[in-house]
């Protein structure tokens, strides 16, 4: 993979809104192992595992929280996994009662 400044600043948008919605998960004794692989996967640049560990805690702890749900969608979104921002989105559209779809913000 060849490493372009918009490849950069992909990653670095990625890395600030997984960053940004675990620090919205509450730890307890069921996530915080969890939460602690998400961060050994982020300080690694794994960021698409590190999402797929947070929407896994937040689909069973957070599932009702629009603003780590909008967080992961934009994650999703930075990575081009759209089947992924596609279900994240459905579920914000559950939730605030009106179509939602994931933009991100014009660079």
């Amino acid at each position: 993979v060849m490493v372009t400044p918009d490849l950069l600043f992909s990653w670095s948008r990625t890395e600030q809104y997984l960053l940004q919605a675990k620090g919205l998960i509450t730890p307890t004794p069921a996530t915080t192992g969890a939460l602690d692989e998400v961060a050994e996967y982020l300080e690694h640049n794994e960021l698409g595992i590190a999402g797929d560990w947070l929407r896994s805690i937040v689909e069973e702890t957070n599932w009702e929280s629009v603003e780590i749900l909008k967080l992961l969608a934009l994650a999703e979104a930075s990575m081009g996994r759209s089947e992924n921002q596609q279900v994240l989105d459905q579920r914000l559209t559950q939730l605030l009662g009106h179509p939602h779809e994931t933009k991100l913000p014009a660079a």
